[in-house]
């Protein structure tokens, strides 16, 4: 008798062509990795790439232009975003920033993305895991040990976040004696 035909929700099969294409991996890595046949994975990313440039996942009147609002967002120089109307692009930044990220529109995710890209190049793609949960173990431990700790950063002087921390926190207390 021959094997049961396995069955899988478009939900699955949408998740494999991510992992394919958001990843940058072969199909034959992410197949092997999940257990499926290789030419079935490469079916389903070739059908996912028809779909694309078919325009099979055309956008409605509202996706339209939410995307065209971002499109004009995103070409708006990164000065005039985190300027707010009443000052000028020359005059003194003001002390404390509401946006942690550092300010609104596109320009607000650049060190998110540096991050995660860190994370990744460094840390995410070198190593494989038996389980998310482990994977998020070793991905918080790293964070916290690795990057937080000793990883010297360009945007704070070529040093640790921790020293970084140390050094500012030193500060106020001798101005505090001084004083």
């Amino acid at each position: 008798m021959g094997r049961q035909r396995r069955e899988f929700t478009p939900e699955y099969k949408d998740e494999a062509v991510k992992l394919v294409i958001n990843t940058g991996r072969a199909v034959a890595t992410v197949a092997r990795e999940l257990g499926i046949n290789e030419a079935t994975l490469g079916r389903w990313v070739n059908s996912f790439k028809a779909r694309q440039d078919a325009g099979d996942g055309a956008l409605s009147e509202t996706e339209r232009a939410e995307l065209a609002r971002l499109r004009t967002s995103c070409s708006t120089p990164i000065a005039a975003l985190n300027t707010p109307p009443h000052r000028s692009p020359s005059s003194p930044p003001p002390t404390a920033s509401p946006d942690p990220w550092g300010g609104p529109g596109c320009a607000g995710t650049v060190m998110a993305e540096s991050f995660f890209a860190t994370l990744k190049t460094e840390f995410y793609y070198r190593r494989v895991w038996p389980t998310q949960a482990r994977a998020r173990l070793e991905v918080a431990a790293w964070i916290e040990d690795r990057y937080n700790r000793r990883r010297r950063h360009s945007s704070i002087g070529q040093i640790s976040p921790v020293e970084f921390e140390l050094q500012h926190c030193n500060h106020p207390a001798a101005d505090q004696q001084a004083a």
